[in-house]
């Protein structure tokens, strides 16, 4: 049931996830052209094109699931705040093989932030947003060469 009582069908149920995909799947193509255009950070190539693949397998995996039959509605609410979770980190990770905190990729994490802010209620919110604040916390801790505190 949705807030006004009625019942809320599993298609409207199953839009974040069409949404979410969609939305991995624009990033997916942003960090390929990302990977082939010139720029001055360093990106460790081999774990970036690992990441990328993997967001694409998880994309075609989404995609392909029969979202439709036989899933039950509590997964039909649970999947759109994995999705979000496998996305913040994926992000994370594709940060930490761009240059950390040189790395331009944390707008990457906009869209999903606004997905979350129109998908979820305030305690999904929050969670996914501490997690969010922590995965960008970790991948700059976990820069090789750390910024001077000059630069700062």
């Amino acid at each position: 049931m949705s807030g006004s009582g009625r019942v809320t069908t599993t298609a409207h149920r199953g839009r974040p996830i069409r949404v979410g995909v969609r939305l991995c799947a624009l990033t997916m193509l942003a960090l390929l052209a990302y990977a082939l255009l010139p720029h001055q950070e360093r990106i460790e190539q081999i774990p970036f094109l690992v990441l990328t693949s993997v967001g694409i397998v998880g994309v075609i995996m989404m995609w392909a699931f029969p979202w439709r039959r036989g899933v039950s509605p509590r997964l039909l609410d649970l999947v759109p705040a994995a999705w979000a979770l496998f996305y913040v980190l994926l992000t994370s990770g594709a940060i930490i093989v761009s240059g950390g905190s040189d790395s331009a990729l944390y707008l990457l994490y906009i869209p999903v932030l606004l997905f979350i802010a129109l998908v979820y209620p305030l305690n999904y919110q929050i969670a996914l947003l501490v997690v969010t604040m922590v995965s960008y916390t970790a991948a700059i801790l976990l820069e090789q060469e750390p910024t001077p505190a000059g630069d700062l």
